[in-house]
């Protein structure tokens, strides 16, 4: 039944005349009722429970919804996308419905065609799911495209089949709503027949997009490779990546590490990564504090933290660690100094000899600074402070006269650069100014006299 047939029959349709069960009619009565706004249904979930679906109002009640064929599910999904005003909708596999000629991939369908039309629900979770190839998804292709509310999409445990990846790719990337904050795709890994490289590529264009949940699928080469990509040269701003067994190891790790680098990221969660090795955490222990230089380890990454090291890790996981506690701290100016401090004996002053005089009382102030942290104000950290401060002021003190002599001799260079300059300006300025009077004075001796120029 389309749209129109619906439309012709709503006003008059009674609920006795949808469904056969009370429970059934009750729920069919609370989502229809919410079109008037008489009252919220915040959460709409289709879920297997116990011996039938049930509907979870969590405002007030739970409510039994047991599908009894195509026309009530084709009522039940008519009435949801008129509704204004649910935020959540569940939908889980494993179905009995009483009409038995009817397929599961009918009733859903029937259902999703109805969905397709609301504006309202935020989120958006499909769990156990036979996605039928991703039809599911090219069902609900309204929705995505100009659902305005849409911030979270959820699907867990589901089957793709062949084109599921590609139409969750379509329905995301062809969303014209940037309002997507959140994208789980979870424990699907038997299921991603072609891979999740199209649907982390379409994901490129949301620039809202904090949270990626990827746990459970075995990514391969090219979806590490697209997950770079998204996150060093897209316009999303990624705050949590979720990875818990998803086959990273020490490739993985050098392969997403650039992108890390500069990245807004906050935290990312590793879990269960068995091929991760002591090589894998070195190099998550350089990210974080690049100990080369002084201005590397300035440069390192002071904002991520990284969930799920194994007890078991050796020395670089402890180390790590430590780093982790650091970059908790919110003041990263201070996070950067602690780590500058504690893992540079001495500074090499040079560089900083382009601020000039300035630099003295900022390093004086920079090394008086107390950490916010206990355990670094304790009497070895503030004994190589202090170490450190009269280490660089020697340096500083040391290096000022020639620095004085050099600064002397280059703003001298500078001055006699700029009057040659304003010379050959004003000498060609003349020069302009004499041809043109001489040109004047021709034209009006005539031109007998031409060849006197």
């Amino acid at each position: 039944m389309n749209t129109q047939m619906y439309d012709a029959q709503a006003d008059n349709i009674e609920v006795e005349d949808i469904a056969f069960y009370d429970f059934n009619q009750l729920v069919l009565k609370k989502v229809r009722s919410n079109i008037k706004g008489s009252m919220k249904l915040d959460c709409l979930s289709i879920e297997e429970q116990q011996e039938g679906l049930w509907i979870r109002n969590e405002v007030e009640d739970e409510t039994d919804y047991h599908p009894e064929g195509v026309d009530d599910m084709g009522w039940l999904g008519y009435f949801v996308g008129r509704n204004q005003h649910l935020d959540v909708l569940h939908i889980r596999e494993d179905w009995h419905p009483i009409d038995d000629d009817a397929t599961t991939g009918d009733i859903i369908l029937s259902f999703l065609q109805g969905v397709n039309n609301n504006r309202s629900i935020q989120n958006l979770h499909i769990v156990s799911m036979d996605l039928l190839g991703g039809r599911m998804l090219t069902t609900l292709d309204q929705f995505f495209k100009n659902n305005i509310n849409l911030k979270q999409v959820y699907i867990d445990r589901c089957n793709f089949g062949e084109g599921g990846c590609r139409a969750l790719a379509l329905a995301i990337g062809g969303r014209t709503i940037q309002s997507l904050t959140s994208v789980h795709i979870t424990n699907n890994e038997s299921s991603v027949t072609n891979g999740l490289v199209d649907v982390i590529t379409s994901l490129s264009m949301h620039p809202n997009l904090q949270n990626m949940w990827l746990c459970g699928n075995r990514l391969r080469k090219n979806e590490w490779m697209a997950l770079a990509t998204l996150m060093q040269h897209s316009v999303t701003q990624l705050r949590v990546l979720h990875l818990a067994r998803t086959g990273m190891g020490d490739e993985e790790i050098e392969a997403l590490l650039p992108a890390l680098n500069n990245s807004t990221l906050s935290n990312i969660y590793l879990h269960d990564n068995e091929a991760i090795t002591d090589k894998g955490w070195k190099a998550f222990y350089k990210l974080l504090c690049d100990t080369s230089s002084l201005n590397s380890t300035f440069l390192s990454n002071h904002t991520l933290y990284i969930h799920g090291i194994p007890d078991s890790t050796s020395l670089y996981g402890i180390l790590l660690r430590q780093l982790l506690e650091l970059n908790q701290v919110n003041d990263k100016k201070e996070v950067a100094m602690i780590k500058i401090q504690r893992y540079h004996e001495e500074f090499d002053m040079t560089p900083f000899f382009e601020w000039e005089f300035k630099v003295l009382p900022l390093l004086i102030h920079w090394f008086q600074r107390e950490s916010t942290m206990p355990s670094y104000n304790g009497r070895n950290f503030r004994w190589r402070k202090s170490k450190q401060k009269l280490s660089s002021i020697y340096q500083f003190v040391r290096g000022m006269p020639l620095f004085y002599v050099e600064t002397c001799l280059k703003k001298e260079l500078d001055d006699i650069k700029a009057e040659l300059s304003q010379m050959e300006g004003e000498s060609s300025e003349r020069k302009q100014q004499l041809e043109r009077r001489k040109m004047c004075i021709t034209e009006r001796l005539g031109p007998q006299h031409s060849s006197m120029s």
